[in-house]
């Protein structure tokens, strides 16, 4: 189905002559010719009380309509919607719809009038949606589960008893994170006290069994929102003894997969902070004609990054993590593959989430390269070592014979044929180092022995003997400082400390080097395409006279013929640096 309301060459009025001067016009045309329209429609004459604002009589009526909608959505019994009317329309619709629906779109009915008004980038200015709040629904919290992200991230997740919520059974919601969820459960913000265990054991506790309001963010996720203090179930108390019947909310001390140390982490959120300041400086600097930046506030959040491993202050962040080596925690470990392995990584095909947790649990796979250390290499065929895996992995539920070779010819093409440095980079899943980020340390380090190098020497780094020794560079000075920082820019203090972590890790550059050296990482400016075999591994002979070379180039709105995605790919093989998907003061085109 088509929803050709939204299209823009339909309704910026370009085919106004064929299918009508106004929006009802052009939908009734649109309908007698077989498309799909929005249903249902309804009329309102609004007055213009001056030249910028509505006549705030008029207002209620679009209102009523949006409510109406919003109680047929909710099936409430007999609800009927009342159209809106013209001069010569009287519209009535009843609540059965044949799709889902989570608000109203308000649109200027005149086709002239919306090219007078014209659009933003993203959105057209004759047109505002105006949504339904989310549909929720009350139900008992049973137990609270803890779940582990790829980046460590340790999040409450509430086990509810199942409760249908627009359609979709739902057993499971999010909590956020521990702060949130003592606030909505004990229904104060003043937590400072219980938050933390006491020395004869105290708790936080929520008896099992208290009802919960649950709804679904977007009308996708499901979240809960507070706590029902209505219910009958006893207030929420610090307690010691029989913990049968109770919920802990306590944030663990250790992680429940690993054992490692958990730690509250604000390192983010205070690098976010003190960026603007510690840029102004950079720029005061540069503006004054000195060519040195100091690294003191870098190597500075690096030693508090260091100390929030040890720490349990809840006030210091909002976000609880594993501190232990990401690759050595099973539920970050099996993240960090299907991160590498994805299609802005290595783009391993026929490979999902579940099917890497097998492998990984059967201890088959526990790094990123362990499978192209085995299938990566031509002739693995007559490998002993892979004949057996390729029949454990086939022994697999699930698997068989068939999937097992596919995947071991997945992982020897993107072997052979390579990756381009900057996936590489995206693949090892170092934090604040997105695909854009990729691009542009890529485009400062060229080749993937300068990259490794400079993670070999960040890891050896500290501010004590860069004290010592002037002649000692602080981490990454090709990304962040001095003249050589004109050429990237993008790349900001909490991607330089996170690169810095990940150096220190031992497990983490082990398993780097160890995939760098399974498969074939192209330096930038060397042309490479899958579908040209001719042309890999050639260096590019207009690679200094590109048509985009090193420039920074947004693509916004829609494309005749092509992807975003796929022009931003285009654009970089003509030498563009980075795509953003935002326009800023770095954009050149």
């Amino acid at each position: 189905e088509t929803n050709v309301g939204n299209d823009h060459s339909v309704s910026d009025g370009r085919l106004g002559g064929v299918i009508g001067d106004t929006g009802e016009k052009m939908m009734s045309s649109l309908k007698s010719l077989g498309f799909c329209v929005p249903d249902p429609m309804a009329i309102e004459n609004v007055t213009v009380a001056s030249e910028t604002e509505l006549d705030r009589s008029d207002i209620p009526n679009l209102l009523s309509y949006h409510h109406g909608l919003m109680s047929a959505r909710d099936a409430v019994p007999s609800h009927s919607i009342n159209g809106m009317h013209s001069d010569n329309s009287n519209h009535q619709t009843q609540n059965s719809f044949t799709y889902a629906i989570d608000g109203v779109v308000y649109k200027i009915s005149s086709l002239r009038d919306r090219q007078v008004c014209g659009s933003s980038s993203r959105t057209p200015r004759w047109a505002i949606a105006h949504k339904f709040p989310p549909q929720s629904a009350i139900t008992h919290l049973i137990d609270i589960e803890v779940q582990i992200g790829r980046t460590g991230a340790l999040t409450p997740v509430a086990i509810l008893d199942p409760v249908d919520l627009g359609g979709v059974t739902v057993s499971r919601a999010s909590l956020h994170n521990f702060h949130y969820a003592k606030k909505i459960l004990v229904g104060t913000d003043d937590l400072s006290d219980q938050a933390k265990p006491t020395s004869n054991g105290e708790s936080l506790r929520v008896r099992k069994g208290i009802s919960v309001l649950v709804s679904r963010a977007g009308d996708v996720i499901p979240q809960v929102m507070k706590r029902n203090f209505d219910d009958d179930i006893e207030e929420s108390i610090v307690l010691r003894g029989d913990k049968s019947g109770w919920i802990c909310l306590d944030p663990p001390e250790t992680c429940p997969a690993c054992g490692s140390k958990t730690a509250f982490d604000d390192v983010g959120s205070k690098i976010r902070a003190d960026s603007n300041s510690k840029n102004k400086k950079s720029s005061d600097v540069a503006n004054n004609g000195s060519d040195d930046v100091s690294f003191a506030s870098i190597a500075d959040d690096i030693d508090k990054r260091d100390e929030l491993k040890i720490s349990t202050d809840s006030e210091s962040g909002q976000v609880m993590r594993c501190t232990g080596p990401q690759l050595l925690c099973q539920p970050r470990a099996v993240g960090a593959i299907v991160h590498a392995y994805s299609r802005a990584g290595l783009d391993v095909k026929g490979i999902s989430e579940s099917r890497l947790r097998q492998l990984m649990e059967e201890n088959i796979i526990r790094f990123p390269a362990d499978l192209f250390a085995v299938f990566g290499a031509e002739s693995f065929e007559d490998s002993p070592k892979a004949k057996d895996m390729l029949d454990k992995i086939a022994d697999l539920p699930g698997w068989g014979a068939l999937s097992s070779r596919n995947l071991a010819e997945s992982i020897r093409t993107v072997a052979s044929e390579g990756v381009p440095l900057s996936r590489y980079i995206y693949a090892l899943g170092i934090r604040f180092i997105g695909t854009q980020s990729s691009q542009l340390i890529a485009s400062a380090y060229k080749n993937v022995d300068a990259f490794l190098d400079a993670l070999d020497e960040a890891s050896t780094y500290s501010e004590t003997s860069s004290n010592d020794d002037e002649d000692i560079k602080p981490p990454f000075a090709l990304l962040f400082g001095g003249k050589e920082a004109e050429k990237v820019k993008g790349i900001g203090p909490s991607a330089i400390s996170a690169l810095v972590s990940f150096s220190k890790e031992e497990t983490l550059m082990t398993a780097a080097k160890d995939l760098a050296r399974s498969l074939k990482i192209y330096d930038v400016n060397v042309d490479v395409e899958r579908d040209n075999p001719n042309t890999i591994g050639k260096e590019s002979k207009e690679s200094l006279s590109l048509p985009f070379q090193g420039m920074t180039i947004v693509f916004t709105g829609t494309l005749p013929g092509m992807s975003r995605i796929s022009a931003q790919k285009a654009v970089t093989k003509l030498g563009a640096k980075s795509t953003p998907n935002s326009i800023s003061k770095l954009t050149n085109l």
